[in-house]
Formats: C-alpha cells, sequence, structure tokens
C-alpha cells in the first residue's frame, strides 16, 4: 500500500515502486511542527530520542495504522477514453493508492478530537496552501464528521454540508469526495443538474453528506424542517468573501438552531422566551445571525483576509485571530509540491511620454488595472520551473502580495461592531430616506402573504420610488457618496451578522432598506472620452526594472482590523489634461535622452505628411498595416531621416529595441488619426 523511506531526520513516502522512475515525496511535519507556521523538514525537539519517531508512534503504532487502513487509504481507479486514428476507441486504465501526507493526517486527527472534546458549534480555519492536497483533505474531513459519534452511540452530526461559494460546483472536489463514498447513497451532490429543492430535500432527510454551492440556500432557507436538536458540520471550500454575504446568512437561517439565540433575545427585552414572537420573521432573521452551538464550520483556504479570520480563526487571548492548523505557502514550496512562481520573475515598465496637443484643456476621466496570478505554480510532469514576464506590477507589489500569504496569517484585533452606526449616522446625514420609508420597507419585506405571492421585490420596488426620486435631487457628487454608504452599510452589516447578534430591530430594518436601495440606484453615466488628437505621443520604450527571484522572508502575515470601507469602488473623476499628462509621465517616465524625444517627434511628423502612410492607414485590416505595410514605410523614413543627420539616427539603427518600439507606437499613432 506504501513504501517509506526513514532515516534519523527525514520520512520519505510512495504508493508505487517503479525502479529509477520512482517518486518518494516528504512525509514530514514541517520544521517547526505538524499543522504550525514553518517549512520543510522536522523539528527539533528535546523530548524524544529520535527526530523521527513520530513517524513509528503516529502511523506504524498498530492502532493509528489501523485507523489510517480504514479510514483513510482509498483505491482510486480512473479510465480515459481515446479515439484512435481509424475511428476505434481505446481506453487507458489507471490505478493508485491514495495514503495521506502527514499534515493531511495530523489535520484531520486533530479536527476529530477537538469535536470529540469539545462538542459541536466551534469555528476552525484551515489555512492549507496550494498543492496540499485540499479535495482529499476535505473529502476525509467530511468522512470521519459523518461518522463521529458520541459516548452514547448517537451522530454527533446528522449531515455534514460541503460548500463552495462558485456558481458551478467544483468538479474536483466533486469526484474526490464521491470517490471515497464506501456506501452507496450516502453523499448527495447538488450539482447544476439540480436545483436547490432537491438540497432541501437531501437535508430535511438528514443525507449524510451533501455538497452544494453556497448560492442555492437563499431559495430554500425557510423550508427546511426545524433544526431543534439537530447538528451539522458545514465545510467551506475557498472561504472567501462571499462568507460575509447574503447567502451565508440564509445558509445559518436554514441549519441554525436558534434555541440559545432565542433565549439571550427574550434577557435583552426582558421577557420570558414563551412571551416572544417566534414566528415573527424579523425576529426570526436577527435570531440566525452570529455563532451557532450546533453549526460547526470548517473553513479550507489558502489566503484567508481578516475577515475570514475573525469569522473562522481561533481567538488568542490577545485579542488576535488564528488558523487551527497550517501548511504553508512556504513548506509546500520547499517540499516540492507546488513551483516558487517568484523564483524567475522579470518586470518591465512601459515608459512614455506624452504631451497635450490641443489648446483648450477639457475635463477628462482617468481609471487605474492590476493584474493577478493564478495556478502557474502547479506542479506537472514535464514542467520544471516557472518565469513571469510582467508589464503590470512593480516588484514591490508582487512582494508585498505574496509575503501576506507566505507562512501564517493572522488577524491582529477584532473589529469594532459600533462603527455600523457611523455609516448609519453618515446616511442620515443626507435626508434621502426617512423612518417611515425603513417601515414601510420592512413591512413588505417581513409580510408572509407578499413572500408567498413571490410579488416582494415589485412591491419594494414601488416603495423606493419616492427615495429615487429625493435622490435624483442631488447633485452628481452627492448621488455618489449616497449610493458608497448605502453599499457600504448593507455589506457592512453582513459582515457583523455573521460574527454577532446585534439584536436592534431598527438597525436590522434599515439593512432591508439598504440591501435593496443599493442595488436599485444607477451609477451615474459616464459619457465616452476619445483622446484621440488631443494628445501626441513624444515618446515610448519598455525598460526591465527587475529579473531574478523574488525572495519572501521566513515571518508572517498580518492583518488589521477591516473598517466599514466605502463599498462600489472609486468613482471616475475628472482632471484637466494637463494633470492627466502630468500623472502619466510621472508614473510612466523612462531613460530618454532629448535625442529620443528628437527622433520620435521628427519621425512622427514626416510619416504624417507621407501620402503612402495616409493611403495604408485606411486599411480596416489594422494587422496586415502594422506587420506588413508600415514596417516598409518606417524604415524608408528612417534610412531618409538618417541620410539628413547621422549622427541622430545612427543609435536607432544600433539599438534593434528601440527601433521597434518606436515603429510599433507610431503605427498605432498614426492608424488612430489617420483612419478615418
Amino acid at each position: 500500500m506504501a513504501y517509506f523511506a526513514c532515516d534519523l531526520y527525514n520520512v520519505y513516502m510512495t504508493t508505487k515502486l517503479d525502479g529509477a522512475s520512482t517518486v518518494f515525496l516528504p512525509f514530514n511535519q514541517g520544521s517547526n511542527g505538524p499543522g504550525k507556521d514553518g517549512g520543510a523538514g522536522n523539528p527539533h525537539d528535546d523530548t524524544h530520542d529520535y527526530v523521527t519517531e513520530y513517524f513509528w508512534q503516529n502511523v506504524l503504532q498498530k492502532d493509528k495504522l489501523l485507523d489510517i487502513l480504514q479510514k483513510f487509504i482509498s483505491f482510486e481507479r480512473t479510465e480515459k477514453k481515446k479515439v484512435m486514428p481509424n475511428g476505434s476507441t481505446e481506453t487507458t486504465v489507471s490505478k493508485k493508492v491514495i495514503f495521506p501526507r502527514y499534515h493531511q493526517l495530523d489535520v484531520v486527527r486533530k479536527l476529530v478530537s477537538h469535536v470529540r472534546e469539545n462538542g459541536t458549534g466551534h469555528n476552525y480555519l484551515i489555512q492549507h496552501s496550494a498543492g496540499s492536497g485540499k479535495s482529499n483533505s476535505i473529502a476525509w474531513t467530511a468522512y470521519r464528521m459523518a461518522s463521529l459519534h458520541d459516548e452514547n452511540n448517537n451522530p454527533i452530526f446528522d449531515s455534514v454540508i460541503i460548500v463552495t461559494d462558485r456558481r458551478v460546483l467544483d468538479q474536483q472536489l466533486q469526484s474526490t469526495v464521491s470517490g471515497f463514498d464506501h456506501t452507496l447513497g450516502s453523499v448527495v451532490t447538488i450539482d447544476e443538474k439540480k436545483n436547490s429543492g432537491d438540497l432541501r430535500d437531501a437535508i430535511n432527510a438528514g443525507k449524510r453528506i451533501i455538497i452544494s454551492t453556497l448560492q442555492k440556500f437563499p431559495v430554500i432557507y425557510d423550508e427546511v424542517h426545524s433544526s431543534v436538536g439537530k447538528h451539522y458540520a458545514v465545510i467551506v471550500d475557498e472561504a472567501h468573501s462571499s462568507q460575509t454575504g447574503q447567502s451565508a446568512l440564509k445558509l445559518k437561517a436554514a441549519l441554525a438552531d436558534v434555541s440559545d439565540a432565542l433565549k439571550e433575545y427574550a434577557e435583552i427585552e426582558e421577557k420570558a422566551v414563551e412571551e416572544i414572537e417566534k414566528n415573527d420573521p424579523l425576529v426570526q432573521d436577527m435570531l440566525s445571525q452570529g455563532k451557532h452551538s450546533n453549526l460547526s464550520f470548517f473553513a479550507f483556504t489558502a489566503t484567508p483576509k481578516g475577515k475570514t479570520l475573525e469569522i473562522f480563526g481561533e481567538p488568542h487571548q490577545d485579542g488576535s485571530f488564528h488558523p487551527f492548523h497550517i501548511y504553508s505557502m512556504r513548506q509546500a514550496i520547499e517540499e516540492g509540491f507546488i513551483l516558487d512562481v517568484l523564483a524567475n520573475y522579470t518586470t518591465y515598465k512601459m515608459c512614455y511620454k506624452i504631451a497635450k496637443n490641443v489648446p483648450d484643456n477639457p475635463d477628462v476621466p482617468t481609471s487605474k488595472a492590476v493584474q493577478t496570478l493564478s495556478r502557474v505554480n502547479r506542479i506537472y510532469p514535464g514542467k520544471e520551473d516557472t518565469y513571469i514576464l510582467d508589464f503590470v506590477n512593480p516588484v514591490e507589489r508582487i512582494k508585498e502580495a505574496f509575503q501576506q500569504f507566505y507562512q501564517e496569517t493572522s488577524l491582529t484585533e477584532e473589529i469594532n461592531f459600533d462603527l455600523i452606526y457611523t455609516t448609519q449616522k453618515i446616511i442620515r446625514g443626507m435626508n434621502v430616506y426617512t423612518d417611515e420609508d425603513v417601515e414601510n420597507v420592512a413591512k413588505i419585506y417581513f409580510d408572509p402573504d407578499t413572500r408567498k405571492a413571490n410579488a416582494t421585490q415589485g412591491k419594494i420596488s414601488n416603495a423606493l420610488k419616492p427615495i429615487a426620486d429625493r435622490y435624483n435631487q442631488l447633485s452628481q457628487e452627492e448621488r455618489y457618496q449616497f449610493r458608497r454608504e448605502v453599499r457600504a452599510f448593507a455589506k457592512w452589516y453582513n459582515y457583523i451578522s455573521q460574527i454577532t447578534r446585534m439584536f436592534d430591530k431598527e438597525l436590522h430594518k434599515e439593512y432591508i432598506l439598504c440591501s435593496y436601495l443599493g442595488k436599485l440606484l444607477p451609477a451615474d453615466p459616464s459619457p465616452e472620452f476619445d483622446l484621440d488628437n488631443r494628445v501626441k505621443l513624444e515618446y515610448y520604450r519598455l525598460e526591465k526594472t527587475f529579473e531574478g527571484a523574488i525572495e519572501l522572508e521566513n515571518t508572517p502575515g498580518e492583518w488589521k482590523p477591516t473598517n466599514p470601507k466605502k463599498a462600489g469602488g472609486k468613482k471616475d473623476r475628472t482632471s484637466p489634461l494637463d494633470e492627466i499628462v502630468e500623472r502619466i509621465n510621472e508614473e510612466f517616465y523612462g531613460e530618454f535622452t532629448d535625442a529620443d524625444r528628437v527622433i520620435v517627434d521628427t519621425l512622427y511628423n514626416k510619416m504624417k505628411k507621407d501620402k503612402n502612410v495616409k493611403r495604408a492607414t485606411k486599411t480596416d485590416d489594422k494587422q496586415v498595416y502594422e506587420r506588413s505595410i508600415f514596417p516598409n514605410l518606417f524604415e524608408d523614413t528612417a534610412q531618409e531621416a538618417y541620410m539628413e543627420n547621422m549622427a541622430a539616427y545612427e543609435q536607432l539603427f544600433m539599438d534593434a529595441e528601440k527601433y521597434r518600439i518606436i515603429q510599433k507606437a507610431l503605427a498605432e499613432r498614426l492608424y488612430k488619426e489617420l483612419h478615418n
């Protein structure tokens, strides 16, 4: 089933011996111990006789080995069909044994131990890097949680629900979990072929493992049978911003046993539990907020953000939040499970200078795009390393982005929940809606007859009409500020509701109004603005700014607590053309001499007057123009200029890169100017 190689300091493993082609994988704990922040290898520990004794104590010891054989080892058989040239089909069957890597074995065992000791109601954040085998770890966690029993031999969880925030269910995750299924029918997948009703039925039937997208919960949250006395394990695949949104709230509304929350609310209201109107939809909404003793969340991600850490992380005594278990990017790279995308990195800076080409000074829009790296680090047969050529990001920006997740990521302290009232005060100060508007919308939203008739959206839209009229009376700047604050309020309230129960009826009603209003209010239309003929290119070139390995530091990443940010992104403001030109030149100014400027300017003016150039730009096939026609015209003009002033143009013909860049820039510029 598996073959191990062990010495005094390291353990390696393979499930297949293949002569010289055998690949042994690290089976080490990590330099600081399993599940802790560190790199490859094993820790030095004075309390043990041997560095590698964890291997025979935690793996080869008979009870541990039997546990692995029964609950971890899986046999994978896959078929691949290939159509041959003669039309026949050839089927290739591959077989392999799945044996857990040490961090996978460790995280599942620690999760099982913690649940057995503490019961349900705890949140776990598992920061496992790409290359950690996340799908397998999720599958093992799901099966162990589904089979966990208490001392009375009752299941700890009624169902294990795996949720992903992708719109289409992750096929790899689906096939991995289903492939581990040793009991026919114990896994139900609610994929794109099934609807939310199938999800509702699976939960109500108490299916052992259910896989679904997060987006299916808002449709059925009020159709799930009572969760009183029921317990659920919710495994979150890639826990990100969606876990702070409305879909995540509806998931809790569907699954939460609100008995404890009801007692808490009764105390605040100074009433007996029996006096609380449990069927009041406003009360039900508030009761489902925060954490619940019947729900355990197991959140897997390689890149935990601050909000994710506060919702799922482990609170420490100093007020900070940390992952429950770590398999860091650093360890994955050092162990060879992913490639280091920063090992061969080259950045270029686009250097050009433009000048205003019109006597007036019009207002023009400004904007600023960030490029991301994704999946470049995956290993693949024959893929030995990576090479990144980046024309957008400076090396400092790349290092900062990767450093945050290179090792453990934590949150320094919890947020200040009361800041939501600051945003509420700003919105109210703009006098766009009133208390009466809030009450009207809440009355419609919580009316059961309106919900049954599926008329909520239409009626609320009508109720918001007076607000829209008052909004339209504002100036463009005021409308922009109002939209931002309204969307920020709704987003911020969603986030807070994942962490705590506010039990503020008026605030919750205002959230309902803002959540609808934020989607209803359109952004002000941005008139198209064409810079053609308003600016001219003075010079242009690419400048290599970095080449080599971007070295990350062996330090953990930290997030500061989130404050309610302005939602809706930055507005496309306008500023004079002079200012735009100045900004671009400041950001992209390169090592150009006055001679470079003279070359570009002279060639541009010569070619702009050339009849052949004018004729060439009239073609609709821009590719043919740029690649076949313009290069010859440019060469003729450049040689003519060289004959007129050899000293000035000699460098142009000696620097092939400069020649190519100037040619390309002028081709684009002249085509824009002369095409029509």
